[in-house]
């Protein structure tokens, strides 16, 4: 099976909000080409403000020493998604009053993993505001520091909450809950 091409994607980038000091986005990407193709490894991620321009953006990827799912070799049917997640500070860690000002993202520019061209999409809001501003950890730390997720089957968003996200008309729900093949 061919790597899958931005040409062949859509890409959906949703701030489901914050928990435990990070906020959570979800970023699904879709087949529409007639073709499966295959998605393998962690998407490069680039911050943009609402006029498109980059938002400095480092991003790490989660590792499975950190308990996430190891990079694998994902085979995306016509129709069927593959997604990831990037987890940034949500500020609740400094005192009142000191948290930096940091510039807010209106979307993503997001490029598969093994492509040199990417997918520009708004990041809408599903228990978050729309946008995203990546706030450091700690202080002293630079603005714009993200994580992301290895590529995975389905949604991550329906699989964070499956009665969120029904399946697409057509798509039978895989055993885990996050729709895709079984």
């Amino acid at each position: 099976l061919q790597a899958c091409q931005p040409s062949q994607l859509t890409l959906a980038v949703t701030n489901t909000g914050s928990a435990a000091g990070s906020i959570l986005v979800v970023g699904t990407f879709e087949n529409q080409s007639p073709h499966t193709c295959t998605l393998d490894g962690y998407p490069s991620i680039q911050m943009l403000t609402s006029t498109g321009s980059d938002i400095t953006t480092t991003t790490a990827e989660r590792t499975s020493a950190s308990g996430a799912s190891p990079p694998q070799t994902i085979p995306v049917g016509p129709s069927q998604q593959a997604s990831f997640t990037i987890t940034t500070s949500d500020g609740n860690q400094f005192p009142l009053g000191t948290l930096p000002a940091c510039p807010a993202a209106a979307s993503l520019l997001v490029t598969p993993p093994g492509s040199a061209q990417g997918l520009v999409a708004p990041i809408s809001a599903r228990g978050g505001p729309a946008g995203l501003t990546a706030l450091p950890y700690t202080a002293g730390q630079p603005c714009g520091g993200v994580t992301v997720s290895a590529i995975i089957p389905g949604s991550a968003a329906r699989a964070r909450c499956p009665a969120c996200y029904p399946p697409p008309p057509g798509e039978v729900p895989s055993k885990d809950g996050r729709g895709g093949p079984n």
